[in-house]
């Protein structure tokens, strides 16, 4: 029986891509770092993982726009 786990791609391999070093000359790295990191994190727990460049940086940036956006919402008082 084989781990499956193995077959995940490692943090540094996808932050060499071209598409996603492209992402940290517009993105603070610390970001792009964390994002990947939970991509591969949530496909250890059976999420998918995105195939290809296209699929990574499109993966990568909707997790940095969730990440940063604001939480806090307009009330009336």
């Amino acid at each position: 029986m084989s781990d499956t786990r193995r077959a995940l791609p490692s943090v540094s391999g996808i932050l060499e891509r071209p598409a996603i070093k492209g992402l940290t000359r517009h993105l603070p790295g610390i970001l792009v770092t964390e994002a990947v990191r939970t991509i591969i994190a949530a496909a250890r727990g059976g999420a998918p993982l995105p195939k290809g460049d296209d699929a990574w940086e499109r993966a990568v940036r909707a997790h940095i726009a969730t990440r940063t956006r604001p939480s806090l919402r307009a009330a009336i008082n």
